[in-house]
């Protein structure tokens, strides 16, 4: 396990793991932009061969793509393609009437994942830099890339490899492989006493912790009792802390990957839908409860509404109907609730999608 309260361990997470993660987004996004620049708006006519193979390479005299095209791997990742429909585009050049067709190319979906990714590793390694975590880091410089860019456009296979390497380095900054970003994943939402409890450090050095890694209070019970509220109170890590961006970084890994798995394996063996990954590991890790019907708390929503502090009433809403969550017929205090739904937070496998004075709404992750 890792010293989550040694601000080097977070130095090394930062030189290892976010620093080469941004380069490598940066690179494509930066090759994108500079076939943008090179190939958006040419005529076809006018384009250099090697630049033509891009929109061209690998389409049969039907205009289809066949397998291992070039033209379709561009247009997949990168959103290069014609003005027009392949098979138009073939029709045009049997009757030499090609004049108007031009290149396009567009933001695709996998290109604005690696914008993303780009975009959120800056803000991390600002914050680590604002924090001394770390030094200031050079980075390479769009501007002088350029032969370099124009070089891997006669290599296909190099671009293929830049990208698995890129979302190799995605994969292993999620919770589902990286100790970091699982220890953040644990206290995204979790009260005072559960944190102590799994994170005994906490106990002696909570302002210090608190303050690096950015939890702030999101919930406090409406109790008299100065011990009691303190210790369930519920912190989290709003966007703008350390922590906070971290969490930010691996649910947009997450969102992306679910939503570009079905295109990456086409191209890669072994991709797996991320987040659904972790929620099955996840669950293996917490226990049943006695309280509550844990299968609808994974599977809809719910929310836990806190009248009185010694009965509360925690109810689910889905498209199939409503009920209560908790299971006895006693009355259930807050307190209890709160211990028992606790493990669930902690291992990831809901999170609280809204609070207010008297109430919080939970969201199972998938």
């Amino acid at each position: 396990m890792i010293n989550y309260a040694d601000k080097e361990e977070w130095a090394k997470f930062i030189r290892e793991n976010i620093i080469p993660l941004r380069d490598s987004a940066e690179f494509l996004v930066n090759y994108w932009e500079y076939l943008r620049r090179r190939m958006d708006g040419v005529y076809i006519d006018a384009m250099d061969e090697d630049y033509k193979s891009l929109v061209l390479g690998g389409v049969s005299e039907e205009g289809a793509y066949l397998d291992s095209s070039v033209a379709k791997f561009y247009r997949d990742f990168f959103g290069v393609s014609l003005n027009v429909e392949l098979p138009q585009y073939v029709s045009a050049v049997k009757e030499g009437l090609t004049k108007g067709i031009m290149a396009v190319v567009s933001e695709s979906l996998f290109v604005r994942f690696a914008s993303e990714v780009a975009t959120q590793t800056r803000k991390i390694e600002h914050i680590a830099l604002s924090k001394e975590i770390i030094g200031i880091v050079e980075h390479p410089k769009e501007d002088v890339r350029g032969e370099e860019f124009d070089a891997l456009v006669r290599k296909p296979d190099e671009v293929i490899k830049l990208i698995e390497e890129f979302y190799n380095k995605c994969a292993r900054i999620t919770p589902n492989y990286n100790e970091h970003s699982l220890f953040i994943l644990t206290i995204r939402a979790i009260t005072r006493r559960y944190l102590e409890e799994a994170y005994p450090e906490f106990k002696e050095k909570f302002e210090e912790l608190r303050s690096f890694f950015g939890l702030k209070p999101l919930f406090t019970p409406k109790i008299e009792e100065s011990e009691m509220k303190q210790k369930y109170t519920i912190w989290h890590l709003p966007e703008g802390s350390f922590g906070g961006e971290i969490k930010k970084l691996y649910e947009i890994i997450w969102d992306y990957n679910s939503k570009l798995k079905e295109l990456l394996s086409q191209y890669f063996a072994g991709i797996v839908d991320l987040k659904e990954e972790f929620f099955e590991m996840a669950k293996n890790s917490v226990i049943s409860s006695e309280i509550m019907d844990v299968e609808k708390l994974l599977n809809v929503e719910s929310t836990l509404r806190i009248s009185n502090p010694f009965q509360v009433e925690f109810e689910f809403y889905s498209y199939y109907g409503s009920g209560s969550i908790l299971l006895p017929e006693r009355p259930v205090p807050f307190t209890e609730v709160f211990n028992e739904i606790s493990p669930f937070l902690f291992a990831g496998l809901i999170n609280i999608d809204g609070v207010w004075e008297s109430g919080i709404r939970f969201k199972p992750l998938r």
